[in-house]
């Protein structure tokens, strides 16, 4: 049968001489694998249209337990006017383009408030004219109430470490083991982070929180191992 969704390219994978598998994020599907010939070749623009980080409108044949779907149809979702000409940008992107590849179950079904979530937050990316040194890391609080890790916020003075494993602040000395826990610098941020409050923070202290918040994602999300991308944020955002 044939669906119409709005989708997320995440991964393309060379498959033969002709055929590449294309991974997506959709609105009405979840995540799917899906068999695309003819996206090679100098003369072929199809290519295009299977970057990572695009945002189509597919039709596609969809059958319960085939590993490979097949699209019949796809267009533009948007076009976008910076995402790819500046390397800030494009960091970000590939940064949460590696986040959602880790994170997201392989689980068919709808994803209809993610997909909205993970949709808005590119348009957003794509017009803003802010600092983005703080994406990252609001990127990635905000994941984490979609997937249902969300950490619980109860900072105060006597819970102002945030635990791993616990999902929240405890009180100093409460957990013994060191790998746990946040620094008391990397809690307030956190505290200040999952409160949405404006940050000002420097850069070796952004750059702690980011591996910090990955540590939380390994810990709490199956699968889960070292984001390469995380060490390229480290150097586009020096200052």
């Amino acid at each position: 049968m044939y669906i119409k969704t709005a989708a997320l390219v995440l991964q393309q994978l060379p498959y033969s001489d002709s055929r590449t598998i294309v991974k997506m994020f959709t609105k009405e599907l979840g995540m799917q694998t899906y068999m695309v010939a003819g996206t090679k070749g100098k003369k072929n623009n199809k290519a295009a249209y299977f970057q990572p980080m695009q945002l189509l409108e597919i039709v596609v044949t969809h059958y319960e337990n085939r590993s490979f779907q097949h699209i019949k149809e796809k267009s533009l979702l948007y076009v976008y006017r910076t995402l790819p000409l500046q390397p800030y940008k494009s960091a970000v992107a590939i940064f949460a383009n590696e986040i959602l590849l880790k994170s997201l179950s392989d689980a068919a079904g709808p994803a209809m408030p993610l997909f909205d979530f993970v949709n808005q937050w590119l348009l957003d990316l794509d017009d803003s004219t802010d600092s983005l040194a703080n994406y990252p890391i609001r990127f990635l609080i905000h994941l984490t109430s979609y997937l249902g890790i969300d950490p619980i916020n109860n900072f105060n003075e006597s819970t102002p470490v945030f635990c791993i494993r616990d999902g929240k602040f405890v009180a100093e000395g409460e957990v013994a083991e060191q790998h746990f826990l946040f620094s008391k610098e990397e809690s307030v941020v956190m505290h200040a982070l999952l409160s949405d409050e404006m940050l000002n923070i420097s850069r070796i202290k952004r750059n702690n929180v980011l591996d910090a918040l990955i540590r939380y994602y390994q810990y709490h999300v199956p699968g889960f191992h070292a984001c390469k991308t995380a060490e390229v944020l480290h150097q586009v955002f020096e200052s």
